[in-house]
């Protein structure tokens, strides 16, 4: 199973990441409890299936073998990645800080082999270096309920077409609904203080460090990440951008 490419990795995280299908388990073993639910019979040989991949319920850290989980991923993301959508929706299996996806739809792999054989996905205007603290306020906000609007801001790719030579632009949207965090004994309890201390100094990547030492929270689980291709209002707010130019360089512009 090929993981998609993304142009940087981060050094350190507050967070070890684990690819885990244990929410899909318990979505099965619910439908097993329900004798009158449609899929009542087949939950219970799906399960049976899955516990001969133990590590997929536990949680995969490195993913040099993703190979061996290839068909029993595919069949279990079915419900995520339907066959009748397959060619409309651009989206793939994401696992949020590592930077790593695999699983894309068939449209969203044909735009991945039309940007070239070297491309590496890269976030319009995001610092590689920051992932650190994103990955802080990501714990403040789902796992402390703190809201830190600073960090809310749309997120974007832009992705050439090497057939006809044109770039595109895509909004990404990460849907994190099967991802739980969990707190180790390394983690140090915040109080509100600290979060009023963390908040004043978005940029202090020290006091963030301490406050959330690297490894000390477990991310498990697995994200979506969606694309919704932008690249007809990026033109048209730039068509509108240069009819108020006054330059003697807005036609040349305007031709490109």
């Amino acid at each position: 199973m090929e993981l998609i490419k993304f142009n940087r990795k981060p050094k350190a995280l507050p967070v070890k990441v684990l690819l885990s299908v244990e929410s899909i388990v318990k979505e099965l073993e619910g439908y097993l409890k329900d004798a009158q639910h449609p899929l009542h019979k087949s939950a219970a040989e799906v399960l049976k299936l899955v516990e001969q991949y133990p590590k997929l319920r536990t949680g995969l850290e490195t993913f040099d073998d993703l190979d061996r989980y290839r068909e029993i991923l595919s069949f279990l993301f079915k419900g995520l990645f339907p066959d009748l959508l397959q060619t409309n929706e651009i989206k793939a299996i994401c696992l949020p800080f590592i930077y790593k996806a695999f699983n894309p739809t068939k449209r969203f792999q044909t735009i991945l082999e039309n940007a070239g054989a070297d491309y590496e996905l890269k976030i319009r205007g995001f610092n590689i270096d920051q992932t650190y603290i994103y990955a802080c306020t990501y714990i403040l906000q789902q796992y402390y309920k703190c809201q830190v609007l600073k960090f809310n801001r749309p997120t974007y790719l832009d992705i050439p077409n090497q057939q006809t030579g044109r770039l595109h632009h895509y909004r990404l949207m990460f849907n994190a609904d099967n991802m739980e965090i969990i707190k180790t004994k390394e983690a140090p309890d915040l109080t509100e203080a600290d979060i009023d201390e963390l908040l004043a100094n978005g940029n202090d990547l020290e006091l963030w460090k301490r406050k959330f030492p690297p490894g000390s929270y477990i991310l498990k689980g697995f994200g979506v990440m969606n694309l919704f291709d932008t690249t007809a209002d990026v033109l048209i707010s730039q068509t509108r951008g240069l009819f108020l130019r006054k330059d003697d360089q807005v036609f040349n512009d305007f031709q490109q």
